[in-house]
C-alpha cells in the first residue's frame, strides 16, 4: 500500500513537470522572438544591442525548435516508465530507462552541433549539456542499478533525483527567454 502510495506521488510529480515543461515555455518564448525582431526592424539602427538581441532571439528559437521534439519524447518516456514502476514490471523499467537514456544522448549531440552566435545562449546551451550528462552519469542510466523486483523502490528515488536534474533544466530556458526581452 505503501509502494502503491509513492508511485502515484512519483506519477503526479513526472505529469507536472512535463506539462510545465511544455506548457509554458515554448509557445511564448516564439511570439517574444517575432515580437522583438518586429521592433528591431523598424527601430533601424545599427546599434550592437539591437544586433546583440537579434542573435539571442535566433538562438532561442533554434534551441527551442531543436529541443521541443525531444522534451515531448522524454515526458512520454517518463509517463513509459511510471508505468512499468506501477506495474512492478523490471524488464518494462529497462526498456523505458534505456529509451529515456537514448532521447537524452540524442539531444546532448544536437545541442553540440549547433552554431550559436550568442553567447548568452551559448551558455544555457552548456548548461543543459552538462545538466543532461549529469543524469546519464547517475545510476539509473548507466547500469549500475540493479532493476530486480526488490530494487524498484531504489528506482523510484533515483526517478525522483532525475525529475529535479529535468526541472533544473527547464529552470535554465525560462530566466534566460525573459532576459532577452530587456
Amino acid at each position: 500500500m505503501k509502494q502503491l502510495f509513492h508511485l502515484r506521488h512519483v506519477s503526479i510529480l513526472l505529469l507536472g513537470f512535463t506539462l510545465s515543461l511544455a506548457g509554458c515555455s515554448p509557445q511564448s518564448d516564439e511570439s517574444k522572438a517575432q515580437n522583438n525582431a518586429e521592433s528591431s526592424d523598424s527601430s533601424e539602427t545599427s546599434d550592437t544591442k539591437n544586433g546583440n538581441m537579434l542573435y539571442i532571439v535566433s538562438d532561442v528559437a533554434e534551441i527551442k525548435n531543436n529541443t521541443n521534439n525531444y522534451f515531448e519524447q522524454i515526458k512520454q518516456g517518463q509517463e513509459n516508465l511510471q508505468q512499468a514502476l506501477q506495474d512492478n514490471d523490471p524488464s518494462k523499467v529497462s526498456t523505458s530507462i534505456t529509451a529515456l537514456k537514448k532521447q537524452f544522448t540524442q539531444m546532448n549531440r544536437d545541442l553540440d552541433k549547433l552554431k550559436l552566435k550568442s553567447t548568452e545562449v551559448d551558455q544555457v546551451r552548456q548548461q543543459m549539456i552538462r545538466t543532461n550528462q549529469q543524469l546519464l552519469e547517475s545510476s539509473i542510466f548507466n547500469g549500475e542499478m540493479d532493476l530486480s523486483q526488490e530494487n524498484l523502490d531504489q528506482v523510484q528515488q533515483q526517478l525522483n533525483s532525475l525529475q529535479n536534474n529535468i526541472l533544473e533544466l527547464g529552470v535554465l530556458l525560462i530566466p534566460k527567454s525573459k532576459s532577452s526581452d530587456s
